[in-house]
C-alpha cells in the first residue's frame, strides 16, 4: 500500500465513526452511533450537504477497492 493511502485509511480511522447525515436546514449531523449528536457544519446546498454526509461510506469503500484492485494487478504480475 502507498504511504498516502495508508495515511487516508489511518485519517479515517480516527474520525467519528457515524451515522453522518444531513439535516433539513443543510447542516451536517454527526453522531457516535451510542452517543451524543452535533451538528458540524453547514453546506452551501443541499448536494454539498449530502456529499459530505456520504463520504466515510464513500472513502472507506474506495480504500476497500483500492486494496483489491492492488491484489488483483499483484496476482497478474505474479503470473506473467
Amino acid at each position: 500500500m502507498s504511504d498516502r493511502l495508508k495515511e487516508i485509511e489511518e485519517r479515517w480511522a480516527k474520525t467519528t465513526p457515524g451515522p453522518w447525515w444531513p439535516d433539513m436546514d443543510n447542516l451536517l449531523v454527526i453522531g457516535s452511533g451510542s452517543g451524543p449528536t452535533m451538528q458540524v457544519a453547514v453546506a452551501s446546498t443541499r448536494a454539498n450537504r449530502d456529499a459530505i454526509a456520504a463520504s466515510p461510506e464513500d472513502i472507506a469503500h474506495l480504500i476497500a477497492e483500492v486494496k483489491r484492485l492492488r491484489r488483483e494487478l499483484a496476482l497478474y504480475l505474479e503470473g506473467e
